[in-house]
C-alpha cells in the first residue's frame, strides 16, 4: 500500500510540472475564501449587537465592513471558478493525451485485454476524476484548514471555555477521518469499477440491437404471418 501511494504521489508530481502554479493560485483563492467566510460570520455579530442596542457607532461600521466582507467573497468566487474551469480543461485534455499515447505505444494483446468501452470510461470518466481531485483536494485542504485555525481562535478569545472544549473534539473528528480515509477509498474504486461496467454492459446491449433485429427480420422472411405483430411494435 505504501508503495502504491508512493507512486501515485510521483506520478502526481510528474504530471502537474508546468501546471503547479495553478495548484498554487487555487489554494490561494480558497485560503481567502475560507477568511472572508469566517470574517463574515464574526462581523455578524457585531452587526447584530448594534441592531439590538441601536448603536449607530457599533452598527454602521460592522454594516461597511460585513459588505466588503461579502463583495471580497463574491469577487474570489468568480476568479476562483474562471481559474478553476481553465486548469482544469488544460489539465484534462493533457491526461487524454497522455493515455492515447501510451494506448499507441503499448503491444496489442495488452490493449485487447480491455473491453473498448473500458477505455472510452478510462477516457471520460477517470481523466475527469483524476483531474478534479488534483486541482480540488489541496485548495480545499487549505481553505478547511484556515477555517478551523481562524474559527477555533476567535471562539476562544470570544469564550474561552467553549473553546477549549471544542479543541479536543476537533482531534477527535481529525483522527476519525483518517480511520476512514482507506475504507472510502476502497469504495470509489469499487463504485468507478462498477461503473466501467455497467457502460460496457450498456454499450454491448445496443450494439447487440442491430444482430436481434436482423435474425428478426430472418424470421419475418420465413413467416409472413408475423408482419402485422412486427409493425404493431415499430418494425420495418
Amino acid at each position: 500500500m505504501k508503495k502504491q501511494n508512493r507512486e501515485t504521489i510521483h506520478f502526481i508530481q510528474e504530471s502537474i510540472q508546468g501546471k503547479r502554479h495553478y495548484i498554487v493560485f487555487l489554494s490561494l483563492l480558497q485560503v481567502l475564501l475560507g477568511l472572508t467566510t469566517v470574517g463574515i460570520a464574526y462581523l455578524l455579530r457585531y452587526v447584530i449587537q448594534g441592531l439590538n442596542t441601536k448603536n449607530g457607532d457599533l452598527f454602521y461600521p460592522s454594516l461597511i465592513v460585513l459588505s466588503c466582507f461579502a463583495l471580497a467573497t463574491v469577487a474570489f468566487h468568480l476568479i476562483y471558478r474562471f481559474l478553476y474551469e481553465y486548469a482544469y480543461s488544460e489539465l484534462e485534455n493533457a491526461y487524454k493525451k497522455r493515455l492515447y499515447d501510451d494506448i499507441l505505444s503499448s503491444p496489442y494483446e495488452e490493449i485487447k485485454n480491455k473491453h473498448e468501452e473500458d477505455w472510452i470510461n478510462r477516457f471520460s470518466n477517470d481523466c475527469s476524476v483524476v483531474t478534479t481531485n488534483i486541482l480540488s483536494i489541496f485548495p480545499s485542504l487549505s481553505r478547511m484548514v484556515v477555517q478551523l485555525v481562524s474559527a477555533l481562535v476567535l471562539i476562544i478569545i470570544s469564550y474561552p471555555l467553549f473553546g477549549l472544549i471544542l479543541i479536543p473534539i476537533t482531534f477527535v473528528l481529525i483522527l476519525f477521518t483518517y480511520l476512514m480515509r482507506k475504507r472510502l477509498k476502497k469504495l470509489h474504486v469499487m463504485f468507478q469499477e462498477e461503473d466501467g461496467r455497467l457502460k460496457i454492459f450498456y454499450s454491448e446491449s445496443l450494439q447487440g440491437l442491430s444482430i436481434i433485429h436482423s435474425f428478426v427480420k430472418q424470421d419475418l422472411f420465413k413467416n409472413p404471418d408475423l408482419h402485422s405483430g412486427y409493425k404493431q411494435y415499430g418494425g420495418l
